[in-house]
């Protein structure tokens, strides 16, 4: 389909008094695949594609199946399975008056069942008045209102918002990430949010066991709601409370690995140590919208390592790597250098410790695209290149973070990696950007769904 494109649409590009050439053959290069790294489960339970000895042995394409057995498996299990703390359930009244109920023992049931525990999630729960416009300012004020009524005591919050009325289509929800930033910075609450829009879809009125009128799943989506809840206990609920399913046994390039975003004026830090193990996050307000100043970055990454040099008293810390999300500005590189060269001063990091700074784009003028291309006697087969494929060109790597192995429609675009400066390997910063992403990124195979 690319190539007919090319041929049909690109042969003749003119620009100005100049004709461009577009060769409508691809490149063809080898290739080359990452082996996903070992993850280990709970009590001590390996998962492996490499034919580790003694561990679990899968294929790649039943990885995703077997990864999510296991974390059924009470032999196996959450890596960290400790109880929850104090949980709070932000709904909405229309919602919580309705399907609400039923949507709540669906997540304690999902919650219960990746910790093998009964009961296990159990929040206070909080509706709000959203009978009003579903505007940014209304369903704003009325949240913030009943969180300052009733929530008086620090925790964790799950958070439904209905879509606003002005969003558009792909555009970033800004109720949601008022609600992350205003709950965390004025309430001592970590919140996760989520839309009401599948819920609508999936619940309907019908009659429980005891045939009263009660909100029951409905019965051509049983499918799709349980692959939601399933979704929304692990990121929305077991992630936040910082509960991972599982960690690496296969160790990364580097030692520390943070990784750094803007959005909406919230800048979110989130370093992960070299078998990830300790996943530390720093949520801090920004005045400038998408950048950091260079006092900004310096003191926030202080702050992640020198936290992380207590966790790992008499434990070496040589390598650094830095993963900006999205466009890296001059006063962040000035910054990170800075708290670099004072973590060497401090004997935090050694003398001869090493600084790579790679910046991850979130968008191109020109995607990079990579197939995968056989023969079968047949014809020319094209397929989406497997989970772990790469290539580098200069300064600039692609990784393929997923793929064929996995049920996802589409062409798989692959993640592009930048590096700005430092002396890692691209190779080596290629190999653990996707094992960071198959640490903290769970591509478990459930049906899609959207809100």
């Amino acid at each position: 389909m690319a190539i007919d494109f090319a041929r049909r649409y690109l042969s003749r590009l003119k620009v100005g008094k100049a004709y461009l050439e577009v060769d409508t053959e691809p490149i063809s290069v080898p290739t080359r695949i990452f082996a996903m790294p070992d993850i280990r489960f709970g009590n001590s339970q390996v998962l492996s594609v490499r034919g580790t000895a003694g561990a679990h042995q899968t294929t790649l394409a039943e990885l995703g199946a077997k990864r999510l057995r296991l974390l059924k498996d009470k032999q196996a299990g959450f890596y960290d399975a400790r109880p929850l703390g104090r949980q709070y359930f932000i709904v909405p009244l229309s919602v919580y008056q309705s399907w609400g109920v039923s949507f709540l023992q669906g997540m304690g049931n999902a919650v219960d069942h990746f910790l093998h525990k009964e009961d296990a999630y159990q929040p206070i729960i909080v509706s709000y008045n959203d009978l009003c416009p579903h505007t940014f300012m209304d369903q704003a004020r009325a949240i913030l209102k009943v969180v300052e009524e009733q929530c008086d005591k620090p925790g964790h919050a799950l958070v439904m918002i209905h879509h606003l009325s002005s969003r558009k289509n792909h555009e970033e929800d800004p109720l949601a990430a008022m609600v992350v930033r205003e709950l965390r910075s004025r309430f001592d609450l970590a919140a996760a949010v989520m839309h009401t829009a599948v819920g609508q879809e999936c619940y309907m009125l019908g009659t429980n066991k005891a045939g009263e009128p009660a909100y029951v799943p409905h019965p051509r989506q049983r499918g799709k709601l349980a692959g939601y809840l399933q979704m929304a206990a692990i990121n929305k609920v077991l992630l936040r409370n910082e509960r991972w399913p599982f960690v690496l046994a296969t160790p990364l390039h580097a030692d520390l690995v943070i990784g750094i975003d803007v959005k909406h004026h919230t800048a979110g830090f989130i370093l992960v140590d070299r078998y990830g193990e300790r996943i530390r996050s720093l949520l801090k307000n920004s005045a400038q919208k998408e950048k950091l100043r260079d006092d900004q970055t310096e003191s926030y990454l202080l702050e992640l390592v020198r936290g992380e040099r207590e966790a790992q008293r008499g434990q070496q810390m040589q390598h650094l790597v830095i993963h900006r999300d999205g466009r890296i500005w001059p006063s962040e590189i000035a910054g990170i250098q800075r708290a670099f060269k004072r973590l060497q001063r401090q004997h935090i990091l050694s003398d001869d410790a090493t600084l790579t700074i790679l910046e991850i784009p979130k968008t191109s003028p020109c995607y990079f695209r990579l197939f995968a291309v056989s023969e079968n006697g047949k014809g020319i087969r094209v397929e989406n290149p497997q989970i772990g494929q790469w290539e580098v060109r200069g300064h600039d790597g692609y990784i393929c973070s997923t793929g064929r192995a996995f049920p996802h429609p589409g062409t798989a675009q692959p993640l592009h990696v930048s590096k700005i400066e430092g002396p890692m390997p691209m190779e080596d910063c290629l190999e653990g950007s996707v094992s960071k992403v198959e640490m903290v990124m769970f591509t478990l195979p459930v049906q899609r769904h959207s809100g």
